[in-house]
């Protein structure tokens, strides 16, 4: 018996099962409400659907005139830490691909370019009020 091949087996097996691991406990600590820094609020369902919600102010108006309460889309993780994000609209689809870190209440994506954007919890109603533009 090959103790070395058995051996690798198992070390591959652990990792395996670790990276899936990690990547449930990363779902379930995505799945909620995140607001970035510009106001924007989106949602991580469960069962993999994602909302976006408009911005307070001019675009909460234009959504509204258009008839749009928030931007559907659905995600995945892939490869344990990347979130696969696609966005269709008006019969076209758009696919993001961030690397996702979660600590805390405290959500970080980074694209393919290196641009990093922060989001914190986001507890409240949704979609989320505004109120009045003037």
């Amino acid at each position: 018996m090959d103790y070395r091949r058995v051996l690798f087996s198992l070390i591959s097996l652990t990792a395996l099962s670790a990276g899936a691991q990690d990547t449930s406990d990363l779902k379930r600590a995505m799945i909620g409400s995140w607001r970035s820094s510009d106001g924007q609020v989106v949602e991580f369902r469960a069962d993999n659907t994602y909302r976006m919600y408009p911005k307070c102010g001019p675009e909460t108006e234009a959504w509204k005139k258009r008839g749009i309460e928030f931007l559907p889309a659905t995600w995945e993780l892939v490869n344990g830490d990347h979130l696969k994000l696609t966005v269709a609209y008006q019969g076209k689809s758009r696919t993001f691909d961030l690397k996702v870190a979660v600590a805390n209440d405290e959500m970080r994506g980074t694209d393919e370019n290196g641009q990093t954007n922060a989001q914190r919890r986001y507890v409240g109603v949704l979609p989320p009020t505004c109120p009045p533009h003037p």
